[in-house]
């Protein structure tokens, strides 16, 4: 967690690009969260908030759809790929034959 629930930073403050979009850049994620560098993040979750309460000590929450935190996974940096469509084929290519289908069972 980078901060406490309330704490506004200068490192946390998000960006405003349009009436619904933010971005937030972190160029290193464990020097941003303090993790040692031999350490592997695999995963961030995130709950975005208004930066002052409204109604009392009640903030505006951002979260994924049923309330739930926002998950981002975190990849190494080498190429990744993730072949998601269609997802019941698997492609084969071979040098005599490029883009053979066949059915995924």
């Amino acid at each position: 967690m980078k901060t406490e629930w309330g704490e506004n930073t200068p490192e946390t403050k998000m960006t405003r690009i349009n009436a619904d979009v933010y971005e937030l850049t972190i160029d290193d994620i464990n020097n941003y969260y303090g993790v040692p560098a031999g350490e592997t993040i695999e995963q961030l979750a995130f709950v975005f908030r208004s930066d002052e309460p409204v109604n009392g000590d009640n903030y505006l929450e951002g979260k994924a759809a049923g309330n739930q935190d926002i998950f981002a996974e975190v990849y190494a940096n080498t190429l990744q790929v993730k072949i998601t469509i269609p997802p019941n084929v698997v492609r084969w290519w071979t040098p005599h034959n490029c883009c053979r289908s066949v059915p995924h069972r």
